[in-house]
């Protein structure tokens, strides 16, 4: 029969099939009957309508009715889109039909249970073997094996490992995916002694994991003295068992042959021995010892044997405590952090140690107590090999200048160490970023005026200042956002940000700000008095988690009241201005916040008439707010009432200033230095130099 013919017969098949179809529609609609039947005769003496209730009947007892046929992947690959409730096919993989239920998002069996699970062994050399296997002896609910598996699609599994005369089974379902420990237990009767290779089928399908089990001869019987063990070599958490651990017993043989005696495993080791009785009587047998001992006690170790005669013995073995070996590498020690006199030390002040570990075990590393600060670490080296220690310092430093550090510990087969620390009477070298424009930021006001002069001034700021530091590095960042802002603070290391008028930060912009304060332990000072301060409301919610109400005021000079608050920016180094008066720009929008401040937050200075705060710091991070812009801006010579409310003299030293209403003393200015005074401090104890912002 050539191919020809056989397209002709298909073809002639299709046009009939399509001809009987559209005449049964065609008797549908003319009839008006409601439903279809499609025979072919060979069911004789039955109607040409579809049974009641059917609208569409197939009838013959030679042929049948074939829906799409398809395999699991080919049915998976089914566009989403093309999901409908109902959908229906033949799954060649599983031989079943399947439909797909909507409301689960699944494909479901119509062969009664869940598809196949999709699965396989997790890692085939976690697969464990119980019991002993002898030949000609029927298996039993001792002998089984674990294997574990990860399972990606739930459903139905059956697994089995297979060997010569016996296999393992077991099946079930997963009604999620996960990694799971299947217990196979065994059946049959092992064929032969000798090393059977076990081989895992899931589904019906080989898989690449196989595994061996040692059968023995069934004959051998003996049994086990156990008040004859010894137990030999030495026991020490976290070393790996040799040669010289193991345990020693005599045995009865009454009938010769191969046999096993094995231990549970305990506390991450066990012993095992067999070999070949030849005569019978009493004899003596080895077990070898292996694995590592996890903890430290004592452990009960169980002996069972191969022959059914053997019985079973417990033993008691102790593990030790390991002594601790390690060499410290002294020139790789390194310090971190700043020490200046005066200042507690912090998280920053560590001392790191690297360590060659010989023998694992716990371990304090010290130092002496020097200079009123000492350094201390401890945990457990639980591997060998050149390992990191980071000591903690405490204390405070007490003088200036250089000071030896022994470094010593328990289980240093080495020499002592000694580091060099340098301890300053000064602050670090700030890095400081304005943000704004004109008089609002100290990188942008002009030479002599108040909001660059305090802080540049070294009689205020600077070696022999007072603040002692070691410099002010300024760097101007205008109306930068987002991105840009991130990569200036990053790139140059920012300390402290300040913020003045002339600048709304954007959605970005309070992301970036908020992670400076929050994971770099940052400074933000920000003023500002923009008339769009639904954006300033965002940044000071975001950073305080609250739910802050921000309003502002027009012009006109008003006096802001201090708080009487223990404060170090109210009674700081440069004055104390508790219970005194701050001015506001009379040339300028104040904003001040009338509600939603959680405790977290300390209110400096409050509006005079509104009851609103004017200016505020947290009590925990680096975060001062003020609501006006030009807050600092001032010089030595402006005398004005009403505008310019932070004096200074010739030296940039903050001074008050006489302001409005006549009869009043305000003291912005100081305000101002106390807030830079601590900045420099909260950063030298807390800012991380080494993160970057994401």
């Amino acid at each position: 029969m050539n191919k020809t013919y056989i397209m002709r017969k298909l073809n002639t098949i299709k046009s009939n099939f399509i001809l009987v179809l559209l005449i049964g529609l065609i008797s549908l609609t003319v009839s008006g009957q409601v439903g279809i039947k499609i025979r072919d005769n060979s069911v004789p003496g039955t109607p040409s309508n579809p049974a009641p209730g059917a609208l569409f009947e197939v009838e013959s007892n030679m042929r049948g009715v074939l829906l799409s046929r398809m395999t699991t992947a080919e049915r998976d690959a089914i566009p989403t889109s093309s999901l409908i409730n109902g959908l229906t096919i033949f799954n060649t993989t599983t031989n079943c039909y399947n439909y797909y239920q909507e409301s689960i998002h699944t494909w479901l069996s119509m062969c009664g249970t869940l598809p196949q699970a999709n699965l396989a062994v997790a890692q085939c050399s976690a697969v464990t073997v119980q019991g002993v296997y002898k030949a000609g002896e029927p298996l039993n609910q001792t002998h089984f094996i674990t294997v574990p598996v990860t399972v990606t699609q739930p459903g139905t599994y059956e697994i089995t490992g297979t060997a010569n005369g016996f296999y393992f089974e077991k099946s079930g379902t997963f009604p999620t995916t996960g990694t799971y420990t299947l217990t196979l237990q065994g059946v049959g009767t092992p064929v032969a002694a000798g090393t059977e290779t076990v081989t895992i089928s899931i589904n019906n399908v080989v898989q690449s994991c196989t595994f061996t089990i040692t059968v023995i001869p069934a004959a051998t019987e003996f049994s086990m003295l156990c008040p004859s063990i010894t137990v030999g070599g030495s026991y020490v958490q976290g070393v790996a068992l040799n040669a010289s651990n193991t345990l020693t017993l005599t045995v009865n043989v009454t009938a010769a042959g191969n046999y096993m005696i094995n231990t549970n495993t305990v506390n991450g080791y066990s012993f095992s021995g067999s070999g070949n009785f030849t005569t019978l009587g009493s004899q003596t047998v080895v077990l070898q010892g292996s694995g590592t001992p996890v903890a430290p006690g004592t452990n009960t170790v169980t002996l069972t044997g191969s022959a059914t005669t053997a019985g079973s013995c417990t033993v008691n073995i102790t593990v030790a405590v390991p002594p601790v070996s390690y060499t410290i590498n002294c020139g790789g020690i390194t310090v971190s952090g700043s020490y200046m006199t005066g200042t507690a030390m912090t998280a920053a002040n560590k001392m790191t140690v690297p360590v060659t570990v010989a023998s694992v075990g716990s371990y304090t590393i010290s130092t002496d107590v020097v200079n009123g600060i000492s350094f201390s670490g401890s945990g457990t080296f639980s591997t060998v090999g050149t390992q990191v220690v980071t000591l903690m310092a405490t204390g405070v430093p007490v003088a200036a200048g250089s000071f030896l550090f022994t470094v010593s510990g328990v289980g240093n087969s080495g020499a002592s160490c000694t580091k060099s620390i340098a301890f300053t009477n000064m602050y670090r070298t700030m890095r400081v970023l304005g943000l704004g424009i004109g008089l609002g930021q100290p990188a942008t006001a002009q030479t002599g005026y108040s909001p660059k002069e305090i802080l540049m001034s070294t009689v205020n700021f600077g070696p022999s200042g007072t603040v002692p530091v070691q410099g002010i590095s300024l760097f101007n960042g205008g109306t930068n956002q987002g991105y840009s802002l991130k990569s200036t603070i990053n790139t140059y290391n920012i300390d402290i940000v300040i913020v003045g008028t002339g600048y709304s930060p954007s959605a970005e912009t309070t992301s970036v700000l908020n992670n400076f304060v929050k994971n770099k332990k940052g400074v933000l000072i920000y003023a500002s008095n923009e008339s769009n301060f639904t954006q300033e409301q965002n940044l000071v919610n975001t950073i305080c988690g609250a739910s802050a109400t921000i309003n502002a005021q027009g012009g006109g000079s008003i006096s802001a009241t201090v708080t009487s608050v223990s404060d170090p920016i109210l009674n700081g180094p440069f004055g104390n201005i508790q219970g005194l008066k701050l001015g506001q720009d009379g040339s300028a929008q104040r904003n001040y916040i009338t509600g939603g401040l959680p405790a977290t937050v300390a209110p400096l200075a409050i509006h005079p008439t509104l009851a609103g705060v004017f200016a505020f710091k947290h009590n925990t991070l680096g975060f001062f707010y003020c609501g006006d812009g030009v807050w600092a801006s001032g010089s030595s010579t402006h005398e004005n009432l009403y505008s310019y409310p932070a004096k200074i003299d010739a030296s940039g030293r903050p001074q008050p200033k006489a302001y409005a209403p006549p009869g009043t003393t305000v003291y912005n200015s100081l305000l101002y230095a106390n807030t830079w005074a601590w900045a420099i401090k909260y950063v030298q104890e807390n800012t991380d130099s080494g993160y970057l912002i994401p």
